[in-house]
């Protein structure tokens, strides 16, 4: 996300440095952030489309909560 906007050079996650920083890492795999998807949305780790029948609160509150963080 942040490496197609030409904000950094390197696309491994910040966070986590395991994997590419995605969308789909932050929303779906990241570990870090299994708890709180779980506490969201019942589920720790799920798939993309699940955000699509997601409580929209509930996505916004996780996205902001991971830009604090970062």
């Amino acid at each position: 996300m942040l490496l197609k906007m030409d904000i950094i050079d390197d696309p491994t996650c910040r966070a986590c440095n395991e994997d590419f920083e995605s969308m789909e890492h932050l929303l779906c795999e990241r570990d870090g952030l299994a708890r709180k998807r779980l506490d969201l949305f019942g589920v720790a780790y799920p798939q993309p489309e699940d955000y699509c029948g997601a409580n929209l609160k509930g996505s916004i509150k996780l996205l902001e909560w991971i830009f604090e963080a970062i």
